[in-house]
């Protein structure tokens, strides 16, 4: 089947399936009610970068992951459009969770639509342009993508790499250097939304198609150079901002790298065909890396998907869609260390592109035949609406942290990560014994489980068990010395003790040990400010701030600092900055009345 080209005026039946496909992605508009969750924390709510009014900074920065124990980790990902998308919605939204979702439900509204555009360009029929729509906007894979706001990298890099493949086939019809410069920028866009990006030139190399005005198969051999010249300069500006960074394999063999790979290719082709099952996290190698039928199924998809791609006898759409399955599935599949999860499937947004192409093309042969035909377009639609019922029942997990890592540990009851990060929801939500419980979970599946002693030692401080959570913190120490959290914590801890020498010990090796730490810097300079060191205590509390600018008590410490050296309207300042982040800050509505007081007293 050669590519064509229509038109610009669409018939109006084509318009009618963008509508459908359009209004379809409504299926999701529940999510506007859902909270930040999980990563959304770490790069919306407690991202600092955001709070600038300047976005260019953001090209050179690579966002870290906050992880369980409260430490800020360096990531092995540098995603720069993803950051400016959420600091453009935190100009308009602030911290509001609501119009991030709403930007989602728009974005993947605007990829349903694309792919029905892309299909106008190699089919003709309504029938088949609507259905391929709609298997791309409600394949149950995509919810993670949608719901989960962080979600949006697949999403995002999906649009561009959709621009570039639709201006790939213009190109191939009549090549101009204006297509060019747009599959160049599209594609360099894609990768600065996700890496995964990096393999698009190579559907340039499997997939030229002889058009219709031109008698020969365009040689694309510059449009590839340049793809890959984009890719080693985003290879060598990503090396620069993460300085080197690589991740590093621990504690896996050879063998079970491979079937790492191996079965998270095979998981990725069964879900897209029967994509039902849903599960959270993948961890631990041991349960991941099994030799077992998604292995064959890996291994066997791999073959199949390769052939088809360098199959010249086949025609696009069944080779595009092999090749778009392949190259966008392989990157994602465990050949570096995957962290939280061995799979995601979030991961196959982009790659059930290639599924609908194939399928679109299967109906495409079957339309001579009518009642065959009908019988296939039957079945395509009571499958759409299992998929649409499926997602309905699916989406509600994401509704908030305590939804989500409840789910999670129903789902990997082995993980003790996930049950370390329930404990942390349920400590926020006010269950300290729940906390205790989940946390103490943790640990009997991973005694050496460091974050998870420092968080159940939080939960026991929480409720009174004061030597208890000294034990606990002692013992996250233990296992991991340079665990500056953890310092911080236990300097806590021996303060209410009454052992203020050796908690003063405890925050400043914190401080040693990570000198960006905010709380660390407040609780020094608490003990300073009660030994009467204002000008040391001052010092720090601004350091605390300088680090964290949404820390309450440092604003709060500050102000009493400040007002104690009679430098009152500083401390005014602090303390309604302290009432402007927590307004029912009692202690700080105190001062501010004593502060008006003692003005009224100096008039």
């Amino acid at each position: 089947m050669k590519a064509q080209t229509y038109p610009t005026q669409l018939p109006n039946r084509l318009w009618c399936a963008f509508l459908i496909i359009g209004l379809s992605s409504l299926i999701y508009l529940p999510t506007i009610r859902y909270n930040f969750v999980w990563d959304d924390l770490t790069l919306i709510v407690k991202n600092p970068s955001l709070d600038t009014k300047n976005p260019l900074p953001l090209f050179g920065k690579s966002f870290p992951v906050l992880e369980s124990s409260g430490e800020w980790q360096r990531n092995p990902y540098y995603r720069p459009l993803i950051t400016l998308s959420f600091w453009i919605d935190y100009q308009f939204w602030g911290k509001n969770p609501s119009g991030y979702h709403l930007t989602n439900i728009l974005l993947n509204t605007l990829a349903g639509v694309l792919v029905a555009y892309l299909l106008t360009k190699l089919f003709s029929s309504f029938w088949l342009v609507l259905i391929g729509g709609l298997l791309f906007t409600l394949h149950p894979m995509h919810i993670e993508s949608v719901a989960f706001i962080a979600g949006r990298t697949d999403i995002l890099m999906t649009l561009f790499i959709f621009l570039s493949f639709l201006a790939l086939l213009r190109y191939n019809n009549r090549p101009t250097v204006t297509l060019l410069l747009i599959i160049l920028l599209t594609f360099a866009f894609a990768l600065l939304s996700k890496e995964s990006a990096i393999l698009f030139p190579l559907l340039v190399l499997f997939c030229p198609e002889k058009s219709q005005k031109r008698k020969e198969t365009p040689n694309n051999r510059l449009l590839f150079i340049s793809l890959v010249a984009i890719s080693l300069l985003y290879l060598f500006v990503r090396w620069l901002v993460l300085k080197g960074y690589f991740p590093r394999w621990e504690r896996v063999s050879s063998i079970q790298r491979i079937l790492l790979v191996l079965n998270a290719l095979g998981r990725a082709v069964f879900l897209s065909l029967v994509p039902f099952t849903h599960r959270l996290v993948y961890s631990g190698p041991r349960e991941f890396a099994k030799i077992g039928w998604l292995t064959f199924v890996g291994i066997a998809s791999f073959g199949l998907l390769l052939g088809l791609s360098l199959s010249r006898s086949l025609k696009l759409p069944l080779r595009t869609g092999s090749a778009f399955f392949l190259f966008f599935t392989l990157p994602s599949c465990n050949w570096f260390p995957p962290g939280v999860s061995y799979f995601a499937e979030r991961l196959l947004y982009l790659p059930t592109f290639g599924l609908v192409l194939a399928w679109v093309y299967l109906l495409r042969l079957n339309m001579k035949n009518r009642r065959r035909f009908i019988l296939i377009i039957s079945f395509s639609i009571f499958y759409l609406l299992l998929w649409a019922w499926d997602i309905i029942q699916r989406m509600p997990v994401w509704r908030n942290n305590l939804t989500l890592y409840q789910t999670m540990v129903k789902e990997a009851p082995s993980s003790p990560d996930a049950y370390d990060n329930l404990g942390i929801t349920l400590k926020e939500s006010g269950d300290i014994e729940g906390a205790i419980a989940a946390h103490r979970r943790a640990l009997i599946l991973n005694p050496n489980h460091a974050p998870a002693h420092n968080n159940l030692g939080s939960a026991l401080l929480e409720a009174g068990k004061l030597n208890e959570a000294i034990t606990e913190y002692q013992k996250a120490l233990a296992l991991a010395p340079d665990f500056a959290l953890a310092h911080n914590n236990l300097g806590v801890a021996l303060q209410l003790a009454g052992n203020i020498p050796e908690a003063e010990a405890r925050f400043r090796q914190a401080i040693a040990l990570k000198p960006d730490l905010s709380l660390a810097h407040n609780n020094l300079g608490e003990i300073l400010l009660a030994r009467g060191r204002l000008d040391s205590a001052i010092t720090k509390f601004r350091q605390a701030i300088k680090n964290q600018p949404d820390n309450v008590l440092a604003h709060y410490n500050l102000g009493v600092a400040l007002k104690r050296l009679g430098r009152l309207t500083e401390a005014e300042f602090e303390f309604l900055k302290t009432l402007e982040l927590m307004p029912d800050f009692r202690p700080a509505q105190n001062s501010l009345k004593e502060i008006e007081e003692e003005k009224l007293k100096l008039k």
